[in-house]
């Protein structure tokens, strides 16, 4: 229940279209401008702003209109190119603070998790697609985006019937395996070539269907890249006795296993 009302209402608005700011003129019988004239998420079928002109100057600009309209003011059609051209204004203005606003929270939250990650997080699944799907953190009301090819896994296969990602992990004992290997001399890799493929036969990978709603634990670590020192990735929880090799310190590794 309220696991899917929280993924339905993040859809939802995630589907809703950016309010902007236009200038119809005149009055009009076409049926794009009846559209435009129409609020959609109060449900009203004429709407305009008449809040404080000290907070948007596009205020400003519809007081000043319904003032001349209650004064008797006759309406100038000159006036229709200036108007169009404040209202792209107000647009483009609003579309950069907004920009604006997105990046400050991302530099904020990447600081965070720089200073106190790796984080480890319940979420929700909100979109499964063939190489990655998303997820609603509710803590921090973000949607990420975990990639498969990010996690120590074997491989993955995606369902397009079911929209679900299967995952198979690589279990613990396939990467002491594999570093042990690594660390061996070339004759000695050789000769311990049959030994491996056994073992790892007797290793079979651990498989964890993810669709969406799924309740799954994310981990959030800082990247550091080059260029954006407050960089972060979001992966996925390795089930119980799967790797947990996401290039990780030892410290951290102990973090994401409690």
């Amino acid at each position: 229940g309220r696991t899917k009302a929280l993924v339905m209402a993040n859809k939802l608005m995630s589907c809703m279209k950016t309010a902007e700011y236009y200038h119809l003129g005149v009055k009009s019988d076409d049926s794009s401008a009846t559209a435009m004239r129409r609020h959609y998420a109060l449900n009203v079928e004429l709407y305009t702003h008449f809040t404080s002109p000290i907070r948007r100057y596009a205020d400003l600009i519809v007081h000043r209109q319904l003032l001349d309209s209650l004064a008797g003011v006759e309406w100038d059609p000159r006036l229709s190119s200036s108007l169009k051209d404040r209202a792209d204004q107000c647009n483009l203005m609003k579309m950069r603070a907004r920009r604006a606003g997105d990046a400050s929270g991302e530099l904020y939250f990447g600081s965070f998790v720089k200073l106190g990650g790796p984080l480890v997080e319940p979420a929700l699944v909100t979109e499964v697609l063939d190489q990655s799907f998303d997820v609603l953190i509710p803590k921090y009301s973000l949607i990420k985006r975990v990639h498969c090819n990010s996690l120590p896994l074997l491989n993955w296969r995606f369902d397009v019937a079911s929209r679900c990602l299967v995952l198979r992990w690589k279990l613990d004992d396939m990467d002491a395996l594999s570093d042990s290997v690594h660390s061996l001399s070339t004759q000695e890799k050789a000769s311990s070539a049959s030994s491996a493929s056994s073992a790892g036969e007797a290793a079979s990978p651990r498989e964890q269907a993810i669709s969406v709603y799924d309740k799954v634990t994310i981990v959030i670590r800082g990247e550091g890249r080059q260029g954006n020192p407050l960089s972060h990735s979001v992966y996925l929880k390795a089930p119980d006795g799967c790797s947990t090799n996401y290039g990780l310190s030892q410290n951290q590794k102990e973090t994401v296993r409690k």
